[in-house]
């Protein structure tokens, strides 16, 4: 699958010959609303426009469906699925899921909260990087650790003390899905984060 602009209009075309040829879709999306990640697991596929939210096709892009239902934000920059949930990053940083086994026209997105750890493991994105706060001792060593959605490690740092606020910055260059683990002789810490440039 692949986003296009395509007569004045943003489609999807698929491939089901590894590329040597494509067709449209039946998916029409306004002029300005691109589609920004796509998704898929057996024919079902998803897509996350820049400006609309998420759409879903059970039949391999032949018909579509838009899945809105708790998603507080439309700008939808990545999707990746792990197991039974479709994760759905968004502009501004907030992560949302759905659980594909529930497949409902009107199933709920919920977004991401890991509760209890936010007291204790804040993150702040920008452009260049993931910036970790915390309210542990400064003066504790800290294993710092990012996997990207596919669980492939790609960020491993032992770090002996904080910076004076309490923070670890992580450079990220890629616009994905991360989990982020902060690890302490007593406790780990851990956040799945959406990071957009």
């Amino acid at each position: 699958f692949a986003g296009v602009m395509t007569q004045n209009i943003q489609t999807l075309l698929r491939s089901i010959n590894d590329g040597d040829t494509w067709e449209k879709t039946t998916l029409s999306l306004p002029l300005t609303v691109p589609v920004s990640s796509i998704a898929c697991t057996g024919d079902t596929v998803f897509a996350g426009t820049d400006g609309m939210g998420i759409f879903r096709s059970f039949d391999y892009g032949d018909t579509w469906q838009q899945i809105n239902e708790g998603l507080t934000c439309p700008l939808v920059k990545s999707l990746f699925i792990n197991g039974y949930l479709l994760y759905a990053g968004t502009n501004g940083g907030s992560v949302f899921y759905l659980d594909l086994r529930n497949s409902a026209p009107g199933a709920i997105i919920r977004k991401f909260d890991d509760g209890e750890l936010k007291r204790s493991f804040a993150i702040v994105l920008n452009h260049f990087e993931i910036l970790c706060k915390s309210n542990l001792d400064i003066n504790s060593p800290v294993f710092c650790t990012v996997f990207n959605s596919s669980g492939r490690l790609i960020y491993n740092k032992f770090v002996k003390s904080l910076a004076k606020d309490g923070s670890i910055a992580i450079p990220i260059r890629t616009n994905a899905i991360y989990c982020v683990r902060i690890s302490t002789i007593n406790a780990t810490f851990g956040k799945i984060v959406a990071i957009f440039k």
